[in-house]
């Protein structure tokens, strides 16, 4: 199988926008930046088990699902807008494929 290489996730992490919010887990694309020397590599492998067995990790399937509101009556549930807010290592992930692209 073609697996993710380590230079491939760190291309995309210097290509993701900064100061967005976190899923779940709380980290950031800030704290990735910071730590990638330690992460980077635990983080390919487990792509590379995820690709190899076709099961995202359980920090990629779910979300926090966010509400913002819009402009008028905030009792009127179509003045919010839901946002899901995604784990940052899928979304590091999801940028690398973007990039194969």
């Amino acid at each position: 199988p073609d697996f993710f290489l380590k230079k491939e996730f760190s291309e995309a992490l210097r290509l993701m926008p900064t100061n967005k919010s976190p899923g779940m887990d709380g980290l950031t694309v800030e704290f990735y930046r910071v730590f990638w020397d330690v992460l980077g590599p635990d983080l390919a492998i487990v792509w590379a088990e995820s690709e190899e067995s076709g099961v995202l990790p359980l920090s990629c399937r779910r979300a926090v699902l966010a509400l913002l509101p819009k402009k008028g009556d905030l009792r009127d549930l179509r003045n919010w807008r839901p946002v899901s807010l995604l784990c940052t290592d899928y979304k590091i992930a999801a940028k690398a494929i973007s990039l194969r692209l």
